[in-house]
């Protein structure tokens, strides 16, 4: 994959809303309402999605993950803004 930060710029770039990160299917952007996968990305593997994680989040909110399997917080991305940003595990 990737660095997470330019999939978050690419994905402003594309005016899309929501960037979705799933492993085993590529990175997918929602753009004007429809989900459709990034051209040319792979599929992600585990190591991918828990880097990207590490990436974007504090320890203390890892530390929050592991207890609770989700998580829900904010993001600055200079020369993007702030995003709202959703994790979660299956049980």
């Amino acid at each position: 994959m990737e660095n997470i930060i330019d999939l978050l710029r690419l994905a402003k770039g594309q005016n899309a809303s929501d960037l979705h990160l799933m492993v085993g299917s590529p990175p997918m952007l929602r753009i004007n309402g429809s989900l459709g996968s990034v051209d040319g990305m792979p599929p992600l593997s585990p190591e991918e999605i828990s880097e990207a994680f590490i990436q974007l989040t504090t320890p203390e909110q890892r530390e929050e993950f592991q207890h609770t399997l989700e998580l829900d917080f904010g993001y600055t991305l200079p020369g993007v803004g702030r995003l709202r940003c959703n994790v979660a595990q299956q049980r």
